[in-house]
């Protein structure tokens, strides 16, 4: 089982579960970071950010991933590709391509691709769900039919600081932009069954959109379906504590 570097396990968590990361990596300022790049701290990252920095990502073209996924096919390997929401990237289109042709060069192995539709912490969820079905002896196609069953029902809410990147994104105009950021408005955002973000609702201060989204947490989940939470973070560790604590007194798994 492999995937990309758009989850948010640490290198060392990935390291000890075994699992390699195809790069999807990020440029700024000219400079790419990421797997088998320059280094940057989250903090210095975020602070770039703010200091008016404009990230792009680099999406994994066809020859990448088919040199990726051979190595491992050359080693007598099955492959399974956990993958970057295809609402949100052409990384998701390049892997099958990529697997489309390997497939006619090793057609004894087994290769499986699997669209978390999601980013960051759902795709660590989802990559973790596929890890602890293979530890149970689940074949390939047993671990693929469970998650794309069960990847309808994951459910991500997040918050912003800049409305601003909103606005660039095209999401909101520019006079919202300004308008909200002078009010307090925090954004809630989500991503939808494709894989694509959109903007949910909207509320007036930060305090009070931490407590909508576990709100929304309390009305949705159902634990006869998957009882598992992960609370993930980029600049703001003492709210992510605090709200992993709300979500363990509800009797969640965080």
């Amino acid at each position: 089982i492999v995937s990309d570097s758009c989850l948010d396990f640490s290198p060392e968590e990935m390291k000890a579960k075994g699992v390699e990361l195809v790069p999807i990596n990020t440029v700024m300022d000219e400079v790419e970071y990421g797997v088998n790049r320059e280094k940057i701290s989250l903090e210095d990252f975020f602070q770039k950010i703010k200091e008016g920095a404009r990230p792009t990502t680099v999406a994994a073209n066809p020859a990448d991933y088919q040199d990726f996924f051979e190595k491992f096919l050359k080693a007598g390997k099955d492959l399974l590709y956990i993958a970057f929401s295809s609402g949100l990237s052409s990384s998701y289109a390049n892997a099958r391509l990529a697997i489309e042709d390997l497939k006619g060069t090793y057609p004894d192995w087994k290769i499986g691709l699997v669209d978390t539709r999601s980013a960051s912490v759902i795709e660590s969820l989802v990559l973790a769900m596929a890890l602890r079905e293979q530890a149970a002896g689940k074949t390939m196609d047993q671990v693929v039919d469970y998650l794309e069953e069960k990847i309808p029902y994951t459910k991500v809410e997040f918050i912003i600081d800049d409305l601003f990147h909103l606005e660039r994104g095209g999401r909101i105009s520019k006079t919202k932009a300004i308008f909200g950021t002078a009010l307090k408005v925090v954004p809630i955002l989500s991503m939808d069954l494709e894989g694509k973000l959109y903007l949910s609702e909207s509320v007036r201060g930060r305090k009070k959109a931490l407590g909508t989204i576990l709100s929304h947490l309390k009305e949705n989940i159902d634990p006869d379906l998957y009882d598992e939470v992960y609370v993930s973070y980029s600049s703001s560790g003492k709210e992510a504590a605090s709200l992993k604590e709300a979500i363990e007194a509800l009797g969640f798994k965080v």
